[in-house]
C-alpha cells in the first residue's frame, strides 16, 4: 500500500505542477464559475433591501369588489328550492354590504354547472358557481354536515396567478410579511376576488336556515401584524434561475475538465504512464484530487461572495439566512459528483473535441428533469424527486431551490434542518440531496472504471464485459505463467534466420503474433522471434511494414489479434500489468508532458517505476549528463527543440532501472551529433536489459544492434547478428566512389571491366557512384585501385573507397516495400520524360480564381462531410435541445386542473390558534370548545392585545410564527374579529370558517358543521397572456434552449480554422498560391450550407410539433430570417476568434463558453431584470442595447420577441373575437372597437404591444437586424484586414526595425566572400539570380536567432542548410516563406522582393515544412489536386500532376488513402510533392526525408536530383550528411544564427578535413585485445596516424600523410584483414558528418 500511495502522491505533484504551470487557464477555472456567480451578486447589488418597521393592519369587514370584471352573478348548483332560498338570502346579504345586485342563475346538477361556467364567455359574466352535494336535488332538508363548494375562475380576476390549491404555502416564500401591502392578504385574493364576502353571507344563510337568528355582533376580518423586517425582492428574481446560474457556472469546468483527461489519452500519454508502471485506478484517483481541490477553491470563493454582506447598513446577502457552511458541504458532493461525471463522459471518446462536445450536451441534459419538473414541484412524489437527481445537475437545482425555499421562511438552511421541510407540502430535504449527490458520484465512477475497462480506446487491452463476475476479478491469481510445453521458441527453418545463443537468457519470446485492423488490413502476419537480455535487437522494416505495431502489441497499448509474447516471465494477453512494472519505452512520438521540466520529468518516472528515492537524484544527474541536456535541466519540455525531446523521451524510458526498454524510432529527427550521444548511452545501457527498438538509419542499426530483424509487409524476413547478414548473401566489397560534375560513368565502368568483365553499375545517385565488388576477384583490387588512382582526374573521381556489403543493401533486398527478396535494387529510372513539367496549363487572373475558388470548396466541404461525426453531433445537439424546449414549454403551459381543497385546520402540521377576549361575548367559549375538541394548539392570551402577543412571539421564533400560527380569534362585547397569517395561501378563509362553524354549533350543537371547499374551474385562455411578461412562455423556452444550442454549433465552426492554422496548412495554401478572397469565400460558402442545413432542420422539428407561432409559413420565414442573421453574424465572428487559439478543442471550449455567457447569460440576466418586481427595466434596457452587438444575444432576444409579438396579437384577436359573439339575454352586445376598448383595459398588452414584427420598438426586431447586419460586416472586414497584413504593416511603421548586432565573430573566408558578394550585388544581378539573402535577422524578443546572413543560390543549384535543431535553419526557411517576418534585412525571390510583394513570391516556391501541414481528412489524391488547383490548374490537369507525382515518389498505392492513415514517411512524401507542384523556381524543403526507409529516400533525391537540373533551385534542410552529399551543390553549416562555412562538399571536405579516414571495425571474440592489436599495426604502417575514436568494436583512424596513394592504403588494409581480427573496414576522405560535428561540437557549447 505504501508504493500506491507514493506513486498516488507522485500523481497529484505532477498535476498540481502542470495546473501550476498554467496560471491563465488555472485563473480561468477558477474564475469562470465565480463570475457567474457575480451574477448573483450583481443583482444582489442592483436589488436594494428595504427596511420596514412594525407592520400592522386594518380590520375589514367582508365585502365584494367588482372593479375590473364584467361579473354580475352567481351560478349554483343543484335546483332545490331550499338552496335557491339560501342563495336568495345571501345575495340580499351580499346587497346589503356591497350595494350590488347580482343574478342567480341555477343548473341542473355540478355537471350542468360546471359546463356553464366553462364557456368563457359566461364565466366572464358570472362572480363564481355555487356548487351543493348533488344529493340535495329531490332533498327537502340539508344534512348537519353541510359542505359547500365554490367553483372560481382558476385564473385570479384581481391578481396574478391562481387559487394554488394544490399548496397550502408557496414554495418560495419570502422574508416579511407575504405580500405586505395587501390589507386584505395576498394572492390568492380571498377578499378582493369575492371568496369570503360569499363564504360569509352563504354560511350565515345556512345557519339562517337551521335556526332563524338575529346576530348584533360586528364580524371583521384582520392579518396578523409583523415585526419589523427587511424587504428582499431577490429571492423572487432567482427563484427560476438560481439553478440555472450554477449549472452555467460549470459548463465551463466540465468540458474543460472532459476535454483535459481525453487530450491525454489522445497524446497517449495516460497509456505511456500506464506502460511505465501506473495503475489505472491510481491515474483516476489523482485527477480526482487534483480536480476537486481546483473547484473546492472555486466553491469557497463562491459561498464567500454569496454570503458577503454588500451594503454596509444591512446583514442582507444573496443567501442572507442560511449557513454556509451547510452551502459548502452541498457544493462539496456537487463538485464530487461533476467530476466523476466528467470522467464517465471522457472514457467513451478518444478525441477530445468529440468528447468535449458531447459533454456540453448531456451537461445540459442532466439539468433537463428539473426544468421539466420545476413547474408541478408540489406534485411529485419522494422518488420521483431523487430518481430525477441522478441527474447531477437536477440535484444541484432541488437543492438551490430548497435553500431559496428556506431563505423565504427567514430560517435559511442550518445543520438542524436538511432532514427537514419548508411546508407540510413539501417531501425533499436537503439530506437527501446529499445522499442523492454521493450516489450519483459512485455511479459516475463505475461507470467511468467500467467503460474503459471493456472499452480502452484505440490503446489499451479490453477486459470481456463480464469481468466484474469473474473469480480472477476478486482474487488474486498466481502470477506463475502457464508457458507452453516446449521450453523454447519454435522458428520454422529458415536459412536468413540465424540461431540464437544458448548461454543468454530471452527476454522477450513472441510467439507467432499477428494483429489487423478494420478492413482486414493484416499489420502483423505470424511473427516468432526471440529478444536476448544483455543486447540491443534492432528491428528494421520500411513504412508500414509492421515494427510499430509489435512494439505497440508487446506494450500492451492495443491488443494481439493473434498469438502472444513472453516479457520477462508473463505473458502480454494476461499479466500486461506485470510486465509494465519493468517496462520503459519509447515511442515514435514524444511522451513528455510539456510544462515539466528535464529534470521533473526522468523524477517522475523514476518514481513511478518504484526507483529508490534515495538513488534518484544520482540517476537524474546521470542521464542528464549522458544525454548531453545539462543545460537544459530546468528548462520546460515545450521549450526544447525536437532533438532536445527525443533524447528526454529516451531518457524516460531507460531511466528507473527498466529490464525491458523499447524504443521506437528514438533518433528521428535528431541531427548526427545527438545521434551519436545517443547510441554511446544505449551501448552503455544495455547491460542487465533486453533492449528492442527500431531504426531508419542503417548505421546505427549496425553499430547498435547485437542482432537485427528486418520485416516487410508485417513479416519476418530475416535475422541474426549484422555480421552474419552480410556474410549470408556473400555480395562481397561495394566501391563507391564521389562524382564530379565532369564524371563520365561509362568510361569508369570499361575501365573496371578490364579487370572485372561482369561488373555493372550498383547504384547512380546524385554525386555517389558504387559498383559490386566479388571477394573472388580480390586478388586484383590493388592494380584495377591503381589504374583507377592514376586516371581519377581524367576520369572526374573526387575520391573513392570499398567495404564489405552494407547493412542498408541487407535492407534493400529484405526490408524494401516493393523490391522482391534476393534482387538487387533497380537505380530508379526517370519515370516522367525529363522534360516533364509539374504545371500542365497556363492560366489567366480569371481562370486562377475560379480554379482556386473550386479548390477551396473541394477541400472544405470534403473535410466536413470526412467529419460527419461532428456535423452529426452539431445537429443532433439542436433538434435535442429544440425537442426538450418543446416539451418543457408543453409542460409548463399544460396547466392542469386545480384539486378541489377542503378549508380546513387539518391540512396544516401541528396548527397554533390564538386567541383573547378583551370583553364577554357567547360566542367565545364555542370557539375555543371548536379548537379543542379538534386537537389543535390553542394558545389563550386572555385578555391581552393580540397584536403586541403576535409581535413578540413573532420575534421571539419567527420560523414557528410563520409554520404554525394559521389563525385566531379576539371576541370583544360587540364584535369578533378573524386573524389570520397571510403567510399560507388559504388562512383567510380558514380563520372566517372557524368562526361560522362556532355561530352554528353555538346556535346548534357540535354535531353541525359548514365544510367549504375552493374547488377552481380549470384554466382559461388568458393566463398565456399574463406569461408573457415573465418569460413564462413558449417562446422563451425555445429562445434560450435554442441559443444555448447554437452557441454550441457556432463554436464548431471555429475548429477547422484553428486546425488548419495552427498545422501550417493554411500557411502552405497561401505558399502555394491560395488568395485571401478564395480562400475565405468558399469557407463562407460551405459553412453558411451547413448552418442553412442546420437551420431548415430546426424549422423541419418546429414544423413536426405545429405549435402555435412556430408553425405557419411567415411565421418559419421570420425564424429563418433570424437564424441567417445570427450565421452572417457569427461565422465572421468565429473566424476572427480563430486567430486567438492554437488547439481546436481549446477554441471550441472558450467559445462555447463566451457564446453562452455572453449570449444566453446575458439574456437571462436581462429578463431578470426587466421583472417588473424589481424595478430596474432601465438597466434592463441599457444592457440589451450593448448586448444587441452580441450574435447570441441577438439571436435568442430576437426569437423570443417574435414570439411575444406573435402571441400578443393572437391571443387579443381571440378575445375581441369571443367578445364580439358574445350574447347572452339581459346584457348588452358590444361592437368590435368597444371590446378592443374594454379589452384593453383588463390587459394593456393588447393595445401597447406592435403589431410589426420587424419594428425597431420593442418587442420588435429591427434593432436585432440592423444590428447583426453591421456587426457581421465589420467583422468581415476585420478579417480582411487581418489576412492582409494591415495591422502588421501598421505596426511595423510605428515599431522601427532592430538594427542586427554587429558579429563579434570572426567568419570564415568563404562565408565573407559570400557576404561581400551579395552585398556587391547590382539590381540586374539580383533579378537573375534565384534567391538572395541579405543581412537577414530575426529576433524573438532579444534573443537573436538569425544573425545577418547573406546568401546567393542561382538556378540549378541544391544548396544545404546544415545546423543541429535550434541553431536557426528552420527559422530562416520561416521567413523565407513568409510565415514570420524578418526583423531586419532583405530578401528576394528571382528578383521580387520579400517584404513588399510577398503574393507574387509565393507564385515561385514551394515549401515542406519540417512538420506535415497537411489535413488529416483528405486523401493523398485530393490533396494533391486541391493544390494543383491552387497553382492555377483545371482539376482535369491537377488529377494528372497527383498521378504522376505519386508515381514519380512512390507513393502511388496510397493515393486514396486519408492523410491520417499514412505512415510518418509516406506523409514526407505527400508534403515533398505539393511543394512540387506548379514547377516553382525555387523549393525550400526542411528535413523532407525524415523517416523514411532507404529505399524510398534513393527513389526522392532521384526526383530532386532531376528537378534540381531541370533549372531548378533547392534549398534543403537535413539530418542525413549522406543526403546533403548526395544533392547538395553547395553547403553551409549554420551555428548561433551565422554561416561557419560555405561551398560544396568536396570543398569542405578537402578544406576542413586533410588526410583520411580509417574505420574498423573488429570481431567481438577478445575485444580488447583485438583492438590494441589493430591500433599497434595502423601505426606501425601509418606513421602519422592518429586514434579519433573508439566505440564499442569501432576503432577510428585519422590518416594526416595525404600522399600515399589509394592503392597502397588498401594493400595495407587487406594485409591487416588477412592477419588480424577485423571484419570490416572502409577507407576514404573525412566524410561531411565529421565537419559537421566538427563544428557542431562549439555550436553546442555555445547555444545550448
Amino acid at each position: 500500500m505504501g508504493k500506491k500511495l507514493d506513486k498516488l502522491l507522485l500523481l497529484m505533484w505532477k498535476n498540481v505542477l502542470i495546473q501550476w504551470r498554467h496560471p491563465i487557464q488555472s485563473i480561468v477555472q477558477i474564475i469562470t464559475p465565480v463570475l457567474f456567480s457575480f451574477l448573483l451578486v450583481a443583482i444582489r447589488s442592483l436589488v436594494v433591501p428595504e427596511p420596514h418597521g412594525d407592520t400592522h393592519y386594518q380590520p375589514f369587514e367582508n365585502d365584494l369588489v367588482l372593479n375590473k370584471t364584467f361579473a354580475r352573478a352567481i351560478a349554483y348548483s343543484p335546483r332545490n328550492p331550499i338552496l335557491e332560498q339560501i342563495m336568495n338570502n345571501a345575495i340580499l346579504g351580499i346587497y346589503k354590504k356591497s350595494k350590488t345586485k347580482l343574478k342567480l342563475i341555477p343548473c341542473n346538477d355540478s355537471a350542468a354547472l360546471e359546463q356553464y361556467l366553462m364557456n368563457e364567455l359566461n364565466m366572464i359574466m358570472t362572480v363564481a358557481g355555487v356548487q351543493f352535494s348533488d344529493s340535495l336535488i329531490n332533498r327537502t332538508s340539508l344534512d348537519l354536515k353541510t359542505e359547500v363548494t365554490f367553483r372560481f375562475p382558476a385564473e385570479l380576476r384581481n391578481g396574478k396567478g391562481n387559487w394554488m390549491t394544490m399548496l397550502l404555502y408557496p414554495i418560495y416564500q419570502v422574508p416579511g410579511p407575504r405580500s405586505w401591502m395587501e390589507n386584505a392578504g395576498g394572492p390568492p385574493n380571498y377578499y378582493t376576488e369575492g371568496f369570503l364576502i360569499m363564504q360569509q353571507e352563504i354560511s350565515l344563510s345556512i345557519i339562517n336556515y337551521f335556526k332563524p337568528f338575529q346576530s348584533n355582533v360586528s364580524l371583521y376580518m384582520q392579518r396578523f401584524p409583523y415585526p419589523k423586517w427587511i424587504e428582499d425582492n431577490l429571492l423572487t428574481a432567482l427563484q427560476n434561475v438560481v439553478g440555472l446560474i450554477f449549472m452555467l457556472s460549470f459548463v465551463y469546468t466540465c468540458i474543460s475538465t472532459v476535454k483535459i483527461i481525453t487530450t491525454e489519452k489522445e497524446l497517449q500519454l495516460k497509456e505511456a504512464m500506464k506502460i511505465m508502471g501506473l495503475p489505472n485506478w491510481l491515474h483516476w484517483a489523482a485527477w480526482f484530487i487534483k480536480c476537486f481541490v481546483m473547484l473546492f477553491i472555486t466553491i469557497v470563493i463562491m459561498v464567500l461572495l454569496v454570503k458577503f454582506q454588500w451594503y454596509p447598513h444591512t446583514e442582507n446577502t444573496v443567501f442572507t439566512y442560511s449557513n454556509p457552511l451547510v452551502i459548502l458541504l452541498f457544493l462539496v458532493f456537487y463538485i464530487s459528483a461533476v467530476i466523476t461525471f466528467c470522467f464517465a463522459i471522457s472514457v467513451f471518446f478518444s478525441k477530445a473535441t468529440t468528447a468535449a462536445t458531447v459533454a456540453s450536451i448531456i451537461w445540459f441534459l442532466s439539468y433537463f428533469p428539473y426544468s421539466f419538473m420545476q413547474r408541478n414541484y408540489s406534485s411529485l412524489s419522494l422518488n420521483q424527486k431523487l430518481f430525477a437527481s441522478l441527474g447531477v445537475n437536477t440535484a444541484m437545482a432541488f437543492g438551490f431551490q430548497l435553500i431559496l425555499m428556506f431563505e423565504g421562511t427567514e430560517e435559511g438552511i442550518q445543520w438542524y434542518n436538511i432532514w427537514d421541510t419548508t411546508s407540510p407540502d413539501d417531501n425533499l430535504t436537503l439530506g437527501y440531496l446529499i445522499i442523492m449527490l454521493a450516489i450519483d458520484t459512485l455511479i459516475y465512477l463505475l461507470i467511468a472504471l467500467y467503460v474503459e475497462a471493456i472499452f480502452p480506446g484505440s490503446f489499451g487491452v479490453p477486459k470481456v464485459w463480464y469481468f466484474p463476475f469473474t473469480l480472477s476479478f476478486w482474487c488474486k491469481r498466481s502470477n506463475v505463467l502457464e508457458v507452453e510445453e516446449e521450453e523454447s521458441l519454435i522458428i520454422e527453418e529458415n536459412e536468413f534466420v540465424e540461431d540464437g545463443p544458448s548461454n543468454v537468457e530471452v527476454g522477450i519470446k513472441i510467439q507467432h503474433l499477428g494483429k489487423s485492423f478494420s478492413g482486414h488490413r493484416l499489420a502483423v502476419r505470424d511473427l516468432s522471434l526471440n529478444v536476448y537480455k544483455d543486447q540491443i535487437t534492432v528491428l528494421l522494416g520500411h513504412n508500414g511494414a509492421g515494427k510499430t505495431s509489435t512494439m505497440n502489441m508487446l506494450t500492451g497499448m492495443f491488443p494481439p489479434s493473434k498469438g502472444t509474447a513472453i516479457i520477462d516471465g508473463f505473458d502480454i494477453r494476461n499479466s500486461i500489468n506485470k510486465v509494465r512494472e519493468n517496462l520503459g519505452f519509447c515511442p515514435q512520438f514524444n511522451i513528455l508532458f510539456d510544462e515539466l521540466t528535464v529534470k521533473e520529468h526522468l523524477y517522475f518516472y523514476c518514481r513511478l517505476k518504484g526507483f529508490p528515492r534515495d538513488k534518484i537524484t544520482q540517476e537524474i544527474d546521470y542521464y542528464i549528463s549522458k544525454l548531453d541536456l545539462v543545460v537544459k535541466t530546468d528548462s520546460l519540455a515545450s521549450q526544447l527543440s525536437g532533438g532536445m525531446k527525443r533524447k528526454l523521451s529516451i531518457g524516460v524510458a531507460l531511466c528507473g532501472g527498466s529490464k525491458v526498454v523499447m524504443c521506437d524510432e528514438p533518433t528521428s529527427g535528431m541531427d548526427p551529433a545527438a545521434r551519436k550521444i545517443l547510441c554511446d548511452l544505449l551501448q552503455s545501457q544495455k547491460k542487465g536489459r533486453t533492449i528492442l527498438l527500431t531504426t531508419h538509419y542503417m548505421d546505427e542499426a549496425d553499430l547498435l544492434g547485437d542482432r537485427i530483424a528486418i520485416m516487410a509487409k508485417g513479416n519476418l524476413q530475416c535475422y541474426g547478428t549484422s555480421f552474419f547478414l552480410k556474410k549470408k548473401y556473400g555480395a562481397g566489397y561495394r566501391l563507391v566512389m564521389e562524382k564530379s560534375t565532369i564524371c563520365d560513368v561509362q568510361k569508369i565502368t570499361n575501365l573496371l571491366q578490364n579487370y572485372i568483365p561482369d561488373i555493372q553499375v550498383l547504384s547512380d545517385v546524385g554525386s555517389e557512384l558504387s559498383y559490386r565488388l566479388s571477394p573472388e576477384k580480390s586478388s586484383i583490387f590493388q592494380p584495377m585501385l591503381e589504374n583507377l588512382e592514376s586516371q581519377s582526374e581524367h576520369l572526374g573521381i573526387l575520391g573513392f573507397g570499398i567495404s564489405l556489403t552494407t547493412l542498408e543493401e541487407v535492407f534493400t533486398r529484405f526490408g524494401s516495400d516493393e523490391i522482391e527478396p534476393n534482387k538487387d535494387i533497380p537505380v530508379p529510372p526517370s519515370i516522367l520524360p525529363s522534360n516533364f513539367s509539374y504545371a500542365l496549363e497556363e492560366s489567366t487572373n480569371k481562370s486562377v480564381f475560379f480554379n482556386q475558388l473550386l479548390a477551396m470548396l473541394m477541400k472544405r466541404s470534403i473535410s466536413i462531410l470526412r467529419s460527419w461525426v461532428l456535423l452529426l453531433i452539431q445537429n443532433f445537439i439542436v433538434v435535442s435541445f429544440l425537442i426538450m424546449a418543446v416539451i418543457l414549454a408543453r409542460r409548463t403551459n399544460l396547466l392542469n386542473n386545480l384539486p378541489d381543497m377542503v378549508i380546513t385546520l387539518n391540512n396544516y402540521q401541528n396548527p397554533v390558534i390564538t386567541f383573547t377576549e378583551v370583553g364577554s361575548n357567547k360566542y367565545a367559549g364555542s370557539y375555543k370548545d371548536l379548537i379543542i375538541r379538534n386537537e389543535h394548539t390553542l394558545l389563550d392570551w386572555k385578555d391581552r392585545n393580540m397584536s403586541s402577543m403576535m409581535i413578540n412571539q413573532t420575534i421571539e421564533n419567527v420560523t414557528g410564527v410563520r409554520k404554525r400560527f394559521i389563525a385566531g380569534a379576539t371576541f370583544d362585547n360587540n364584535s369578533i374579529t378573524a386573524w389570520f397569517s397571510n403567510q399560507p395561501f388559504h388562512a383567510s378563509a380558514l380563520s372566517l370558517q372557524l368562526i361560522m362553524n362556532t355561530f352554528l354549533q353555538k346556535e346548534m350543537s357540535a354535531n353541525y358543521s359548514i365544510k367549504m371547499h375552493n374547488h377552481p374551474l380549470p384554466p382559461q385562455l388568458d393566463t398565456r397572456l399574463k406569461n408573457l411578461v415573465r418569460g413564462n412562455n413558449f417562446g422563451f423556452q425555445i429562445a434560450f434552449n435554442l441559443g444555448f444550442s447554437m452557441a454550441f454549433v457556432s463554436a464548431f465552426y471555429i475548429m477547422f480554422y484553428i486546425k488548419e492554422r495552427s498545422c501550417k496548412s493554411k500557411l502552405l495554401q497561401f505558399v502555394s498560391g491560395a488568395s485571401v478572397l478564395p480562400f475565405w469565400i468558399a469557407s463562407f460558402i460551405c459553412d453558411v450550407i451547413t448552418f442553412v442545413f442546420t437551420s431548415l432542420l430546426i424549422l423541419f422539428t418546429l414544423l413536426i410539433f405545429q405549435e402555435d407561432g412556430f408553425c405557419g409559413f411567415w411565421e418559419l420565414a421570420r425564424i429563418f430570417s433570424v437564424l441567417l442573421l445570427l450565421g452572417y453574424s457569427m461565422l465572421p465572428l468565429m473566424y476572427v476568434m480563430s486567430y486567438l487559439f492554437d488547439i481546436p478543442s481549446t477554441g471550441f471550449t472558450r467559445m462555447s463558453l463566451v457564446n453562452i455567457f455572453l449570449g444566453i447569460t446575458a439574456m437571462l440576466v436581462v429578463q431578470i431584470l426587466a421583472q417588473p418586481e424589481i424595478n430596474l427595466e432601465n438597466i434592463s434596457n441599457i444592457m440589451h442595447w450593448v448586448l444587441l452587438l452580441i450574435p447570441h444575444y441577438s439571436f435568442s432576444t430576437g426569437v423570443r420577441d417574435l414570439f411575444v409579438v406573435y402571441s400578443t396579437q393572437e391571443n387579443c384577436n381571440v378575445f375581441i373575437e369571443k367578445c364580439v359573439n358574445f350574447t347572452i339575454p339581459g346584457f348588452p352586445h358590444l361592437t368590435p372597437e368597444q371590446c378592443k376598448k374594454k379589452i384593453c383595459q383588463v390587459v394593456p398588452k393588447c393595445c401597447s404591444t406592435t403589431t410589426n414584427y420587424y419594428d425597431l420598438e420593442a418587442p420588435g426586431i429591427g434593432r436585432n437586424v440592423i444590428f447583426s447586419l453591421c456587426v457581421g460586416t465589420l467583422l468581415i472586414l476585420l478579417l480582411l484586414l487581418i489576412e492582409h497584413r494591415v495591422f502588421e504593416k501598421i505596426a511595423s511603421a510605428i515599431c522601427k526595425k532592430k538594427t542586427p548586432l554587429i558579429s563579434e565573430k570572426q567568419l570564415d573566408e568563404d562565408v565573407q566572400d559570400e557576404n561581400d558578394r551579395v552585398k556587391n550585388m547590382l539590381p540586374m544581378e539580383i533579378g537573375s539570380t534565384a534567391l538572395i539573402m541579405k543581412n537577414v535577422t530575426k529576433f524573438y524578443k532579444d534573443y537573436l536567432a538569425v544573425d545577418s546572413i547573406c546568401l546567393g543560390v542561382n538556378k540549378s543549384e541544391c544548396f544545404g542548410l546544415l545546423g543541429i535543431n535550434g541553431a536557426g535553419k528552420t527559422t530562416t526557411f520561416k521567413i523565407m516563406t513568409g510565415d514570420i517576418k524578418m526583423s531586419f534585412g532583405d530578401a528576394w525571390i528571382n528578383g521580387i522582393n520579400l517584404t513588399s510583394h510577398m503574393k507574387k513570391v509565393y507564385q515561385c516556391i514551394g515549401y515542406c515544412p519540417q512538420f506535415d501541414g497537411l489535413l488529416d481528412d483528405l486523401t493523398c489524391n485530393e490533396t494533391l489536386i486541391i493544390f494543383s488547383m491552387l497553382r492555377g490548374m483545371s482539376f482535369k490537369a491537377g488529377k494528372v500532376v497527383a498521378k504522376k507525382l505519386a508515381i514519380d515518389l512512390d507513393f502511388a498505392k496510397h493515393l486514396n488513402k486519408k492523410v491520417k492513415e499514412l505512415s510518418g514517411g509516406n506523409k514526407r512524401k505527400l508534403s515533398t510533392a505539393l511543394a512540387l507542384i506548379g514547377n516553382p523556381l525555387v523549393l525550400f524543403l526542411d528535413e523532407p526525408t525524415s523517416g523514411m526507409d532507404p529505399v524510398t529516400k534513393r527513389y526522392i533525391w532521384n526526383v530532386l536530383n532531376r528537378v534540381r537540373d531541370s533549372g531548378k533551385c533547392i534549398i534543403l534542410t537535413s539530418h542525413s550528411m549522406e543526403e546533403c552529399e548526395a544533392l547538395c551543390t553547395r553547403s553551409a553549416i549554420m551555428v548561433n544564427g551565422v554561416f561557419m562555412c560555405i561551398g560544396s562538399t568536396q570543398h569542405l571536405k578537402s578544406k576542413f578535413s586533410d588526410g583520411y579516414t580509417i574505420i574498423v571495425k573488429t570481431k567481438v571474440t577478445d575485444l580488447t585485445y583485438n583492438l590494441m592489436a589493430i591500433e599497434n599495426f595502423v601505426k606501425d604502417h601509418f606513421a602519422d596516424a592518429i586514434i579519433r575514436e573508439k566505440h564499442h568494436d569501432l576503432i577510428t583512424f585519422y590518416i594526416k600523410d595525404k600522399t600515399l596513394p589509394w592503392s597502397q592504403m588498401f594493400g595495407i588494409m587487406e594485409r591487416a584483414k588477412s592477419l588480424l581480427a577485423i571484419d570490416d573496414y572502409s577507407l576514404g576522405q573525412c566524410s561531411l558528418e565529421q565537419v559537421f560535428l566538427s563544428f557542431t561540437k562549439y555550436q553546442r557549447e555555445e547555444y545550448l
